[in-house]
């Protein structure tokens, strides 16, 4: 049991990495181009990837942003398909993350408490 969780996150890391690679290199939309893939939770059977991204842009944007991930989501999974090599590739889930905004607005507060 074990030998199959450490496999699972080191294929989650992967895949974050090679995402993260087509997302830069690949996207032809600025806007995607410019993510931070920030996690990937991978289910157990690893048929199906929650992967978490954020962006510097407007707050406004974000739901554009996870709407053209869905829609280029079948295209980048044939990309981790080439580069991979695995026997089953995961249907990839995005999602905005949030929690970098969250840690500054808290290490913000701290500073404010601290004056």
């Amino acid at each position: 049991m074990p030998a199959e969780f450490d496999r699972g996150r080191r294929i989650a890391a992967l895949i974050q990495h090679e995402v993260a690679v087509v997302l830069s290199r690949e996207m032809r939309d600025r806007r995607l181009s410019m993510l931070t893939v920030t996690r990937v939770d991978l289910s157990r059977d690893h048929k199906k990837a929650d992967i978490g991204v954020t962006s510097m842009d407007d707050p406004l944007e974000r739901q554009a942003i996870i709407s053209s991930l869905a829609k280029v989501s079948g295209w980048i999974r044939v990309q981790l398909g080439r580069c991979l090599h695995l026997k089953v590739i995961p249907t990839l889930l995005f999602y905005y993350d949030d929690s970098v905004e969250q840690g500054m607005a808290l290490s913000q507060l701290i500073d404010d408490l601290q004056k």
